[in-house]
């Protein structure tokens, strides 16, 4: 859909990438309201092949195992409990200093560098596809 109001296309796409900017896969259009957290848990639960637990006896492939470490942005805060306890997958995110503390620690400091740098390459991959696809550009 295209709002002729805003001038800009109303969906967007969900891409699955690795550290190193290949994209491992993209999902959706998924419309432009929804929230990254919900559209995470969407596509975690309608792609049975796309994680599959340890425990199961299964021979099938899967994309997502437990343990796995998942490097996500602050738009994916309200899915971490979910994917952390049901998936068994370690989240990492960006910290935020609580009111009394005057700077991080040096875990949560390194932590948040890494997600930068990670997202670095992440937005990267975005705008590769964005100039190749204008539909997408938003």
């Amino acid at each position: 859909s295209y709002s002729v109001q805003k001038k800009q296309h109303l969906v967007k796409p969900f891409i699955l990438c690795t550290t190193n900017g290949l994209i491992i896969d993209i999902y959706g259009l998924f419309t432009a309201t929804m929230n990254d957290a919900s559209i995470m848990l969407q596509i975690m639960s309608n792609n049975p092949k796309l994680f599959v637990k340890e425990s199961s006896n299964s021979e099938t492939q899967s994309l997502i195992r437990e343990n796995d470490v998942f490097i996500l942005d602050r738009g994916f805060r309200d899915s971490t409990s979910i994917l952390e306890n049901e998936y068994k997958l370690k989240v990492i995110m960006p910290h935020f200093l609580n009111e009394k503390q005057k700077q991080f620690t040096t875990e949560q400091a390194n932590e948040s560098r890494l997600c930068t740098k990670i997202r670095f390459v992440v937005e990267a991959v975005n705008g590769m596809l964005k100039k190749k696809f204008r539909a997408v550009d938003g």
